[in-house]
């Protein structure tokens, strides 16, 4: 009987010549697979959310649109970590003043890691919400890559609106995992007024 002790293979094997052969999938492979399972069910549903919420509007498709820059104060756990700083711009549209969806970029610095994150992502939701995107990251290791999920919570303020998050990274390579919680404070800057589609 022979057996496969390889925990960095990123793939199943499947040998014919051997089915007794026993095959040890790397854990972050299986990681993979549940992010991106609930990332489609979550893709799915904020779908049909947002379509419900135009074909409830007065006018169908009504939209504001906004850039929204911001700061970002958090804090990383783990080893190394510590407090983050950095800043988030993003261009979402409103529908029917309820639910928002739009493009996200983010960049921000952990001194105690030494590291920079760039993330860009999409986001959806209304007081409450999901960003979901992928994550570059410096670190004095090098440069590596992961996927990140950010729900979020935000307080309908004006002219400053307060957000609170939490990141979770999946890193591609074999270092741990990224947890993070924070906020944003963001301004929301009005681009156009009531287009209709």
């Amino acid at each position: 009987m022979c057996k496969t002790e390889n925990r960095h293979i990123t793939s199943e094997l499947f040998l014919k010549s051997d089915r007794r052969c026993q095959v040890v999938i790397h854990p972050r492979l299986s990681n993979l697979r549940l992010f991106i399972i609930v990332g489609l069910a979550i893709l799915l549903y904020s779908s049909s959310l947002v379509q419900s919420q135009i074909l409830r509007g007065s006018n169908y498709g009504k939209t504001d649109e906004y850039f929204n820059p911001g700061i970002k104060i958090g804090y990383t756990f783990g080893q190394n970590g510590g407090m983050t700083y950095g800043i988030e711009v993003s261009y979402t549209k409103v529908y029917d003043e309820s639910v928002a969806e739009g493009f996200v970029f983010d960049l921000d610095y952990t001194p105690a890691m030494k590291t920079w994150k760039a993330l860009v992502g999409y986001e959806i939701g209304g007081a409450m919400g999901l960003c979901a995107g992928t994550t570059i990251l410096f670190a004095p290791i090098g440069i590596d890559l992961g996927m990140s999920a950010i729900p979020f919570t935000l307080v309908p303020l004006s002219p400053i609106i307060p957000y609170f998050y939490y990141q979770y990274i999946l890193r591609f390579s074999s270092e741990p995992d990224i947890h993070e919680i924070g906020g944003y404070a963001k301004v929301p800057l009005q681009t156009d007024r009531r287009k209709y589609y």
